[in-house]
Parts: C-alpha cells; structure tokens; sequence
C-alpha cells in the first residue's frame, strides 16, 4: 500500500514538473514571436496603388518603394486586416511582385524585382540654389538604406544605391533645387539694378544690360526669377534669353532719353528731358490651378483692362493699381484658385483615421487638420471628408467623390 502510493505521487510530481517546462516553452515562444501590427480598415475606390501602398506603409511602420512601372488603380474593402497581409493581397492581384528588405517594402514587376537591387553605383547630383547639407537629412528618408554625402565643394550630393534609389534622389532634388520666391522691392530703380538684383537671386550671369534711362517701381512678392524676368523685360522693352546659367539681351528697343530741340538759328540747341516716368504698384499674382484667362476675366471686375496682363507661359497674373485694389483682387483670386479635391480611400487604425486625398492629380494622405495648399482636413468620416478651404468654405466629398 505504501509503494503503490509512493509510486502515485511520483507520477503525480513528474507529470507537475512536465506541464511547468510546456507552460515555460510556450511563454518563451510567445514572448520571442513578433507582435504584429494592429488592424486596419481599408475602404478605396479607383484609388493609385501607389498611394494606397503609401498608406499601408504609413500605418505598418514601413518605408515603401515602387517601381516606375508600377501602375492602375484599386478598388477594394478590408476589415480587421493586418498591413501586410492587405499588401500581399493588393500587390499580388494586381499583377506586381514584391519584397521586404529590412523595413522597406519594394514593389515592381516580377521579372524586374530582383534586378533592381543587383547593381549599386555611386551618382553625383549638382545642386544651383539649396545647400547640399542641408538637403542630405531629407533625402536620406526618401532613398533609405542608400548612403547619402553633401559635396561642399563641388556643390552637389553623392548617393551611393542603386538605380531606383538614384533616379528617387535625382526626382526629390530636382523638386526642390530651384530659386527661392522673390521678396524684393524696386522704387524708381533703374533697369541695370533691377536686373542685376534678379540675377543674383537666381544664379544666373548677366551679358549686355540694355542701355536705358527708364526707372521701374516693383513690389515683388512670391514670384519666381521667370517670372520678375518677363515683367522686367515687358516694362522696359526688351527681350532676352537663358542659356544655361546665363541671362542674355538678345534685342534692345529705343528708350526715352534726352532730346536735342531743333536749332532755331539762334544760340545752341538745348536739351528736352524726356517725360517723367508715371509709375504704379505693380504685383505678380502667381496661377495655382485656374487658367490665366480665368483669372483675367475675374481681375477685370475690379480693375481696367489696360492694367491686366496674362502670362501664360509663367501661370501668372500681373496686375497694377494701388495697394489696396491689387489685395482686392488677390483675395478673389484666391476664392477661385482651388485645385480639383477627390477622395481616393479612408483608413481607420483603431481610433486613428487617413485619407488619401488628391489635390489636383497629386495624391497625399492626410490626417485631420492636416493643411494642403490652404485646404484644410476638418474631419475624416466612415465614408466622406470634410474640407475647409481658404476663405472658409466647406466640402465634404464621399470616397471616390470629388469637387
């Protein structure tokens, strides 16, 4: 009797200590195993499957790439989906392949996908107007893992990736290497300071400054070199062109100057001044979405014609008249300058909520009070957006909707 109970409590404490080493292998396990993200709610409707990878990025914790040839649109609804499953389900249904490496997701044609990562070259891309350091920080977010080195003397950026990664870095650059809006002011200047004042602020050389006597007035404000260029040559009747980093007058018209009086017999001629320059503000209105004959015919409410003129080639409006006429017809302008708003999908990650919105064919994903181009997300529903725009006007569009 006594060995038969010794030889139950022995099963008894072996048993014990085999469930106790189970319980600590499983803890282990679960411990070690990644915790995958949380789910989301994906609602898109003819939407790029470029930027509904750039959503599932944002909300997977992942850098995304995509190859140039990468194209179509989606539409599709996911519930309770983790991001990378809704990745393989949305790339592979559209006819791509792809891959991780590391944190970054590369997406291209199958029969390209592994081409793209073989080759590794080293690019050096010039740089006029930004400086080179100052530029590396957010580049290195747009090629990651490429490595990235500012060229302080040869004033350009050397990248170090491979093809896609270079041509990423030579698009993100040639975005943002341009001059700087102009903030200048010219009262009764002479056309030789005007220009060399432009010039200076674009980079540009100066050959054959045309020989004048006229005097300009300018209030430049948010205008490109281009377009102070234009207006300049316009106002004082010339033209020019560029070639490369180089301004050059290529025609000269006859200005006012002095005038000798004709010789009446009596004593020498005596010079006529020539009449005095009438000057007024004179703005540049730059065009961001309506067309500069849309903007022409909503000017001539408030000014005449005559102090109108259409840039087409520039995209702007440029206007005379006093201070606060021309900020008259800024501010109606502006009323009007809207870009064309669709809604391409809702993401809802617990109580997180993206759009992604297109602003005239430019795709962006946004949260609520995210401000685009003085549009401004006010709030992100179920199933439709609510926008507010710059003069305070709002629009709500569902998915797939647009204004």
């Amino acid at each position: 009797m006594s060995r038969g109970w010794s030889r139950m409590q022995h099963l008894r404490e072996k048993k014990a200590r085999g469930l106790v080493r189970t319980g600590l292998v499983l803890l282990a396990f679960l411990l070690a195993a990644p915790v995958s993200a949380a789910a989301v709610d994906l609602d898109f409707k003819e939407a790029d499957i470029r930027d509904v990878l750039r959503v599932l990025g944002d909300v997977g914790g992942f850098n995304v790439v995509t190859d140039p040839a990468v194209r179509g649109s989606v539409t599709f609804y996911l519930q309770g989906m983790d991001p990378r499953q809704a990745v393989d389900l949305v790339v592979k249904s559209s006819g791509y392949g792809y891959t991780f490496v590391g944190n970054t997701l590369v997406v291209a044609p199958r029969e390209r996908l592994a081409d793209q990562f073989q080759e590794v070259r080293t690019a050096f891309i010039p740089l006029r107007h930004i400086d080179p350091e100052a530029v590396v920080p957010a580049l290195e977010m747009v090629v990651q893992p490429a490595v990235v080195r500012a060229d302080r003397v040869g004033r350009g950026v050397l990248i170090r990736g491979d093809a896609a990664q270079i041509r990423a870095a030579e698009a993100f650059l040639k975005e943002r290497d341009v001059p700087p809006p102009l903030e200048l002011d010219f009262v009764d200047a002479d056309v030789r300071t005007v220009l060399s004042a432009l010039a200076r602020a674009g980079g540009y050389n100066l050959i054959a400054v045309p020989e004048t006597q006229a005097k300009l007035t300018l209030f430049l404000r948010g205008a490109s070199v281009r377009e102070a260029l234009d207006l300049v040559a316009r106002q004082a009747g010339f033209r020019y062109r560029i070639d490369g980093n180089t301004i050059v007058i290529v025609d000269e018209r006859d200005m006012p100057a002095a005038k000798a009086a004709p010789d009446a017999g009596t004593g020498p001629a005596v010079a006529v001044p020539a009449p005095p320059v009438v000057t007024k503000e004179v703005r540049i209105i730059p065009l961001r979405y309506i067309t500069t004959q849309q903007a022409r015919a909503l000017a001539a409410m408030l000014l005449p014609p005559e102090d109108i003129w259409a840039d087409e080639a520039a995209g702007t409006l440029v206007v005379r008249g006093s201070g606060a006429r021309l900020d008259e017809v800024e501010r109606l302008l502006a009323g009007y300058d809207l870009p064309r708003l669709r809604v391409d999908g809702i993401v809802v990650k617990e109580d997180d909520r993206l759009a992604v919105l297109s602003l005239d064919r430019r795709s962006h994903v946004v949260r609520e009070g995210t401000t685009l181009d003085g549009i401004t997300v006010e709030q992100i529903l179920g199933d439709r957006v609510v926008l507010r725009t710059a003069t305070g006007r709002l629009l709500e569009l569902a998915i797939g909707g647009g204004e």
